[in-house]
């Protein structure tokens, strides 16, 4: 599909140029791309009232409690990453 929603490409490695690109940008600080543990699928999701490209990336955090893994989702609209979110809590990821 090409157009302005057009499905984010995934490159070889398992990884999305567009994500990664999002994460230099600094458009999300607490996700790091050699910290991604594993790249979900691309689905398509309505959510409210848009419709997002998702991508849920497992990654590892480092807390003052240690370190563990945890899941957020790319909501991806228009060809960019629109938000970035906890899976569960449905929180903004900083």
């Amino acid at each position: 599909g090409s157009g302005a929603n057009a499905k984010p490409a995934r490159a070889e490695d398992g990884s999305y140029p567009l994500l990664l690109a999002s994460m230099k940008a600094g458009q999300v600080t607490e996700i790091k791309p050699d910290n991604i543990k594993s790249w979900g699928d691309v689905k398509s999701e309505k959510i409210e009232k848009d419709t997002y490209w998702t991508v849920v990336v497992k990654y590892e955090t480092q807390t003052m409690f240690g370190k563990f893994e945890t899941e957020a989702q790319a909501r991806i609209k228009d060809g960019k990453v629109d938000k970035w979110v906890y899976v569960g809590s449905g929180e903004v990821v900083p």
